[in-house]
C-alpha cells in the first residue's frame, strides 16, 4: 500500500529504496518469499510470489555468470573515460551464481580481453560460454569505485 516501507525481502535487509530493485532482481520468477514491511509504524509480513513484469530483463540487459549487466549510456561512459557504446553496469549478482564474490552491484565492466567492453564483444563471449563443454578463457577488466582489476574466467 502507499507509504508502506519494505525493510526485508527473502531474509535480505533493504537499507534504502535505491537497493530494492537490485534485491528483487536476484529473485526467480515463481519463487515464494517473505516480505517484511512497516505500515503506520508497525512491522508486518506477507508471503508473495515473484512474477515478471514486461517480460523480465529490460532491453539491452544481459546475464553473465549470474551478474545482470546493462550497457552504460553515453554520459556514464564518458564520465569514466570510455567512448559511447563501451562499458556495462553491474545491476546485481545472484548470490548463488559463479559471479558471486567476484563481481558486485555497482561494478562497471570496462574491458574484455584487453579491448573495450562493447555489446559485440560481450555477445561473442556469451556465445562461447553457450557452447556445451566449452569453458571460455577471457579476462574481464572491472572498475569498482576508483580502482580497476582483472578477472580471469
Amino acid at each position: 500500500r502507499p507509504n508502506d516501507v519494505i525493510v526485508e525481502i527473502a531474509s535480505r535487509p533493504v537499507e534504502s529504496y535505491q537497493r530494492l530493485p537490485s534485491v528483487v532482481a536476484l529473485l526467480r520468477p515463481g519463487e515464494k518469499i517473505k516480505v517484511v514491511y512497516l505500515r503506520q509504524g508497525r512491522r508486518a509480513e506477507a508471503v508473495v510470489v515473484i512474477a515478471t513484469q514486461g517480460g523480465g530483463a529490460q532491453p539491452g540487459e544481459v546475464d553473465l555468470l549470474g551478474a545482470r549487466l546493462r550497457p552504460l549510456d553515453r554520459t556514464e561512459s564518458a564520465s569514466i573515460g570510455l567512448h559511447a557504446g563501451e562499458g556495462f553496469a553491474i545491476l546485481g549478482v545472484d548470490p548463488r551464481a559463479p559471479a558471486s564474490g567476484a563481481l558486485d552491484e555497482g561494478d562497471i565492466l570496462i574491458g574484455i580481453d584487453g579491448q573495450p567492453a562493447t555489446a559485440a564483444r560481450l555477445k561473442t563471449l556469451l556465445s562461447h560460454m553457450g557452447n556445451a563443454g566449452r569453458s571460455p578463457h577471457a579476462t574481464l577488466i572491472v572498475q569498482r569505485g576508483g580502482a580497476r582489476f582483472a578477472l580471469k574466467l
